[in-house]
């Protein structure tokens, strides 16, 4: 507990934080959920390689599982739904396939994450004003020429060579 003695770490511990990382819990969540200290959470995964394991698993399947769930949205999906209405007094319960449209947001977050070489955001400047070595360029020209980068030419991409 925090500020006085910790609690001994049991393998009801390990499957109970392995459990709560199932479902989505924080390094901060097991603090609080096994009521024990920050360090004392950092120092059992040290020191307890069944509970750094049972952890990590835990957080694992958490992860895959919104994985999934991003995928599919990012795709679309269908599924099956049960409208229950009433007809001539009569209770009726009618399956219907329900479809969720594909998301782009989904899918720009997929991709950026998983093929980034592809589908990163790419900020690629073509630097039309270069000041070349061969000539002196007289400060006026150059004082032309940083205030036309500094209004219209940031908005240009650079090229890099």
């Amino acid at each position: 507990m925090a500020g006085g003695r910790p609690t001994k770490l049991t393998p009801e511990i390990i499957e109970q934080a392995k459990n709560y990382c199932i479902l989505g819990a924080s390094n901060r969540d097991l603090v609080q959920f096994l009521r024990i200290a920050e360090t004392t959470l950092y120092r059992w995964m040290t020191e307890n390689k069944e509970f750094k394991e049972a952890i990590n698993v835990g957080k694992d399947e958490a992860n895959d599982r919104v994985g999934k769930a991003l995928y599919s949205k990012a795709c679309g999906y269908s599924v099956k739904e049960s409208k229950v209405y009433r007809e001539n007094g009569e209770t009726v319960i009618v399956d219907v396939d329900k479809h969720f449209q594909p998301d782009t947001t989904s899918m720009i977050f997929w991709l950026k994450n998983r093929d980034s070489d592809n589908w990163k955001d790419v900020k690629e400047r073509i630097d039309t004003h270069k000041f070349g070595d061969d000539a002196e360029v007289n400060p006026l020209e150059l004082a032309r020429r940083v205030a036309f980068l500094l209004t219209e030419g940031l908005e240009a991409p650079i090229k890099t060579h």
